[in-house]
This record gives structure tokens, C-alpha cells and sequence, in this order.
């Protein structure tokens, strides 16, 4: 067999293989990608279910394999696990953590190119003038009042510990409705939706979730895959965070806007970052995130009027709390 037919494992580019997780770390390699190779560096991703994500960021052909590796969501020395030590431990010890792209950039030994840290560099969301058409006529559908604000929601998550209640999903599609914004929500499957309160759509392919977000003025999701692609195509997004620290998973999306209960109401332990000795632990596995329920409607209400002043340039609306 001619051995110069087959590639040299040493020479071919670091790998991140999302294995486990889902579309959000798929979203982050393909930041990661763009970002290493305006410095000159190779950087492949095999995105696994997600394998039309990469294409739809703009990522060069090259750089997208079907090549296996260790687990980017699971090996300790990348990726997930290589953030939640360095997350943990620094908050362990009430200093402030790097930030998610900065550690998944540190485990792969990425750098810039004067040798100091990599800096984010935004892939490109490359839409489809057929899904742009599909995603204006679903939302020309709802029927608002000319110009209203248009808000998508996605009050779902795979994981429980990362999902708001739905109930506070209703209530805040009831309420920014009764403030004449356009409203509609989009999750995966059909059960996530029923009873939301606004029309919704589930079930589509990422490409027309991405132009759905993309005609959006304002994103309302869990800290889940959804907030990663918003921030990414550039939605004003509100990301509802209770283990995971927003500053460290969004630091590299100026558009999206973490959320987290403060206050009285918000438990010790927020945020925890997954750590058990900081609060991390069965009960929140089995009942949900207490953080996340100590999250208000009127939170997140206050948070959106105000998010949609700053980015339509509307007057700054009253608050939740004193209209309530």
C-alpha cells in the first residue's frame, strides 16, 4: 500500500468531534474555526446531527470532516469539560472566570497570531433567499399592527436543568402581546409548544429556524442552542441562564444579554457553573434549577422592553413591576 496516499495524523489540524451536546457547541466551533483562521490556523469540526450547521455559518468545506477524536463535550482536556474545571475553580474561589471561547481556544492551543489570546471573529450566516421568503411569509401570518417589534421565543431545552417553565413562557407571550408586539415561538418538537399562546412553528430545519431569528427584533430563550445561533447571526437575544454563567458562555456575542435572578430571590448558588461545591447537586438534576425558577415574568419583561428600546430606539417603556 502506498503509505503517501494516507494522510499524516500529525500533520491534519486540531479536531473538535461534538459527540454529545448539540447545536450550541457546534455554533461555538464554527466561531472558533473563523477565528483561528483569520490567524492563519486550521481548526476542523465534525458537527456530527448537526452536519448543515457549519455550511450555514459560512465555514470553508475544509474545515468540516467526518474525522473522530475525543469527545469535545466529554474528554477532560477539551471543550466542556476543560471549561467547567477552570469555570468551577475560579469561581470556587470568587475570582472571574475566562470565558467559554477563551478555554475551548486554550484546551485546542489556539492563539493569535502575536502568540497572546485568539480573538472571536464572527462566522457569517449564510441564508438562502428561499428560506429568507419562507421565514417573512410566517411572520407577515401573525397578523400585528405595521411595525410592531417581532419577538420569537424558544421555551424549550434538552436538558430540564436549563429550561425556564413553560408557564412563564405563556405569561410573557401574553403579555408582550397585549403590548402589540408580534409574537411566536419555535422549539423542536410539537409538545414544547402546545398551549404557548402564540402561533408557533416546530420541527423545521435549522436553516429556516436561522431566518425565522434573523427577521426577529428580539430572541427570548434558554441558555440553549437557539441563543447561540441568534447571537450569532446578530438577534438582540435574552438568554435565561441559571447553572451556567452568562458571562463566560455569551462574552463573545455582544448581542446577547444574559439573564439571571438577582437579588433576594436569586438562591446562594447562582451561578454555580455545574459545581457541587458550590450548590450543584442531585435535587437540581431531579426538580430543575432553582435560580432559573427565582427568575421573574416581570424580569424578563422589564429586560425585553428594555433590550427593544435600545436596539429599535423606541422610549423607554414603564416597568413590568409598575404596571403589574
Amino acid at each position: 500500500m502506498d503509505q503517501s496516499a494516507c494522510p499524516n495524523r500529525d500533520t491534519l489540524p486540531p479536531l473538535l468531534d461534538i459527540q454529545q451536546n448539540g447545536m450550541g457547541d457546534v455554533v461555538l466551533a464554527c466561531w472558533l474555526i473563523e477565528s483561528a483562521g483569520a490567524c492563519g490556523r486550521a481548526l476542523q469540526v465534525n458537527p456530527r446531527r448537526w452536519s448543515g450547521l457549519p455550511r450555514l455559518l459560512g465555514i470553508p468545506a475544509a474545515s468540516v470532516t467526518v474525522r473522530e477524536g475525543p469527545s469535545a463535550t466529554q474528554d477532560e482536556a477539551l471543550g466542556l469539560r476543560y471549561e467547567y474545571r477552570a469555570v468551577q475553580q475560579a469561581l470556587e474561589c470568587g475570582a472571574l472566570p475566562k470565558t467559554r471561547f477563551a478555554l475551548w481556544a486554550e484546551a485546542l492551543g489556539l492563539t493569535g497570531s502575536d502568540g497572546g489570546p485568539l480573538a472571536p471573529v464572527r462566522p457569517r450566516h449564510c441564508e438562502d433567499l428561499s428560506d429568507r421568503a419562507w421565514a417573512s411569509a410566517q411572520w407577515d401570518m401573525l397578523q400585528a399592527p405595521a411595525l410592531a417589534p417581532r419577538v420569537l421565543l424558544f421555551p424549550d431545552s434538552a436538558k430540564r436543568i436549563r429550561r425556564w417553565p413553560k408557564a412563564q413562557f405563556v405569561e410573557i407571550a401574553a403579555r408582550l402581546k397585549a403590548d402589540g408586539w408580534a409574537v411566536a415561538a419555535m422549539g423542536a418538537k410539537r409538545a414544547s409548544l402546545v398551549g404557548i399562546g402564540c402561533r408557533f412553528w416546530f420541527g423545521y430545519p435549522v436553516d429556516q429556524v436561522a431566518s425565522m431569528i434573523a427577521q426577529a427584533d428580539l430572541v427570548i430563550t434558554n441558555d440553549t442552542g437557539p441563543a447561540h445561533l441568534a447571537g450569532t447571526i446578530g438577534t438582540p437575544t435574552l438568554a435565561l441562564c441559571g447553572p451556567t454563567d452568562g458571562r463566560v458562555v455569551f462574552s463573545h456575542m455582544p448581542e446577547v444579554r444574559p439573564l439571571t435572578a438577582a437579588g433576594p430571590e436569586a438562591p446562594p448558588c447562582a451561578p454555580c457553573h455545574f459545581s457541587e461545591a458550590i450548590g450543584y447537586g442531585a435535587p437540581c438534576r431531579e426538580k430543575g434549577c432553582l435560580a432559573l425558577a427565582a427568575l421573574t415574568p416581570d424580569d424578563v419583561l422589564d429586560a425585553a422592553r428594555q433590550r427593544l428600546a435600545e436596539t429599535l430606539h423606541l422610549p423607554p417603556a414603564q416597568s413590568a413591576r409598575a404596571v403589574a
